[in-house]
């Protein structure tokens, strides 16, 4: 590796890491962001804290961002895990470039490091434990930081069963409260503002919907529906692309005068959200050819919520959507589908938190989201946490190559950064630990020893699986890569600075 582009990298990682893992446990520090784009606040999330982080180098700069990538897909991915992902990828990165300084090829060095990677992740499935409902609130209160904040969250999520059906809003009051909402919500685009006359909400019973595919261009052709709902003081709902101005005020009028209470309304999506809205709304309104019915329609100025009681139907279509949410690989549609089985089955939830200043209330916001991600991952199951686990796999972890030398010392930095933040001594309390043979946890909350069967120490599995391999899969890249190429386009479009192995 060119001296230059390893210094540079090096100079990258620590400036990125030597930041955000101060923030690491339940005594880390905090850190305050400035940005030109809003008002300086303090946070101590890692995944905040991490994108924020810029130099002037604009060398340094590139390199950031690639590592970046790994704390913050291991956010994407579950929520969690960014600052004890970052730890890891600082000792990995480090100890490898010491063996490619010794002669390892950069090459070789990163095949054995997938093998040695592959060992840690068959003695941490050995570890994980499913999670109980006490753990799950331990959980809770643990990642927001506060128990009173942490058993709220853990009280929604039990109603909610996931972190997509809860909505999180920083209001300027000081409050905590929460509103649920029962029954299927979309977005939609009202025709006329004046559909609500005048209300914040108008609710239609036992509407009638009427399904036109793309421009309902004359009302005459729906005489048929409009006259039957007058006949039986039905209500009247259209759901289609667009609407001709003759087509509104008709309808206008016929609201206006109290002959027919009726709405136009479009679906606000675009695409195959659109398509898919469009078939769940024909499921709950019961839909033949393009009539349909339901007992409640709300209707505001963004979203209509139409009400409906579960059944053995509903669930069998929930299952339907449960399989397609199997085979989905993007975050952003995962999020979306995970949505809908929310509303199908316990329903939405929203969230109002505030404090009286406003940086208090973005970091208190941030913690419920934090908390909230707690709860999600280990519903994939739970490790002893504070390091416990990963201190307890450098132990067991079979020296066979100089890689996983690299992994074993490595292993011990998340529970030495801990202690380290919490200015507690970290060998005496590593000396007992090993001594007990890893069945004691060092709760750094109380700064008391707890056995493993009592304590309330834990991290979730998928998190810290995803923290050590995406750890590894940034550092292997780094590790193999001899040249960067930098491209100044303001400057001089073919202007390159460039690094080559000698």
């Amino acid at each position: 590796m060119k001296e230059e582009l390893y210094q540079k990298m090096q100079e990258a990682i620590h400036l990125l890491c030597d930041t955000v893992k101060t923030t690491l446990g339940p005594k880390g520090r905090n850190v305050i962001i400035d940005h030109s784009l809003f008002t300086p606040f303090i946070t101590n999330d890692g995944a905040t804290i991490a994108r924020n982080i810029e130099s002037d180098d604009a060398i340094i700069n590139t390199i950031l961002e690639i590592a970046k990538e790994a704390s913050l897909k291991t956010d994407e991915n579950v929520g969690d895990g960014t600052t004890t992902t970052l730890v890891l990828l600082e000792s990995i990165f480090d100890l490898s470039c010491e063996l490619i300084q010794k002669g390892m090829n950069p090459m070789l060095l990163k095949k054995n490091l997938e093998q040695s990677l592959g060992k840690v992740l068959e003695l941490l499935e050995k570890e994980k434990r499913k999670t109980t409902e006490k753990e799950y609130e331990d959980i809770a209160k643990i990642a927001a930081n506060d128990e009173e904040m942490g058993l709220f969250i853990y009280e929604v999520y039990q109603k909610i069963k996931t972190k997509n059906g809860i909505q999180i809003e920083e209001v300027n009051e000081n409050k905590l409260e929460v509103t649920y909402q029962k029954g299927y919500c979309f977005p939609i685009e009202l025709a006329s503002p004046l559909f609500l006359n005048e209300q914040e909400k108008r609710v239609f019973h036992k509407p009638i919907f009427v399904f036109i595919e793309e421009l309902a261009d004359c009302l005459e052709n729906y005489s048929l529906y409009v006259n039957d709902a007058m006949k039986n003081k039905r209500d009247l709902l259209f759901i289609a692309n667009s609407y001709t101005d003759s087509f509104k005020e008709e309808c206008l009028y016929f609201n206006k005068e109290g002959t027919l209470n009726c709405a136009l309304l479009k679906i606000n999506e675009f695409g195959m959200k659109q398509k898919i809205i469009n078939q769940d709304i024909a499921f709950l309104t019961n839909r033949k050819e393009n009539i349909g019915t339901c007992e409640h329609c709300i209707l505001t100025n963004e979203n209509a919520l139409i009400s409906f009681t579960s059944s053995k139907k509903t669930l069998d279509y929930v299952a339907t959507i449960q399989k397609e949410l199997e085979n989905i690989k993007e975050e952003f549609d995962q999020e979306f589908y995970s949505k809908r089985m929310a509303m199908f089955l316990n329903g939405l939830a929203k969230i109002k938190i505030g404090a009286p200043t406003k940086t208090e209330s973005h970091e208190k916001k941030m913690r419920l989201v934090d908390a909230l991600c707690a709860l999600e991952s280990a519903s994939q199951g739970t490790i002893v946490g504070g390091g416990i686990t990963f201190l307890k796999l450098a132990s067991a972890l079979p020296i066979l190559q100089e890689t996983d030398c690299v992994l074993k010392e490595t292993l011990e930095i998340p529970f030495k950064q801990i202690l380290m933040n919490a200015g507690i001594d970290v060998e005496e309390i590593q000396t007992r630990i090993e001594k007990e043979h890893y069945q004691l946890v060092y709760n750094v909350s109380n700064e008391k020893f707890e056995e493993i069967g009592n304590t309330k120490v834990f991290d979730s599995y998928v998190v810290m699986k995803q923290a050590i391999v995406n750890a590894c899969s940034i550092a292997e890249m780094l590790l193999s890569t001899t040249s960067l190429v930098l491209n100044e386009h303001e400057n001089n479009f073919n202007k390159t600075n460039e690094f080559t192995e000698l």
